[in-house]
């Protein structure tokens, strides 16, 4: 088996979300850690002081759900995406 965060495994979280056999949970354990290091890295930026962890819950939640909106055809990556701070 693959390690986590590997490309395989990624590649493989990919298909299932696309095959609509990824449930809520399973995606948002795959995407968790990356949405709360942009979240974070997001936050700081913006106010130059260490974020509120209520915050960052707020806007990897937020996140979460505009991920989850997104038609899985139109994402190249669920984990790149999970990077890069939301509009």
């Amino acid at each position: 088996m693959d390690e986590p965060g590997t490309d395989t495994e990624a590649e493989r979280l990919q298909l299932r979300w696309r095959q609509g056999r990824l449930d809520a949970l399973e995606l948002y354990k795959a995407v968790r850690g990356a949405m709360y290091q942009a979240a974070r890295r997001g936050i700081r930026s913006i106010t130059s002081s260490i974020p509120d962890p209520r915050d960052v819950e707020d806007a990897v939640c937020e996140a979460f759900e505009q991920l989850r909106d997104k038609d899985p055809a139109d994402v190249s990556s669920i984990i790149g995406l999970a990077k890069v701070p939301s509009d």
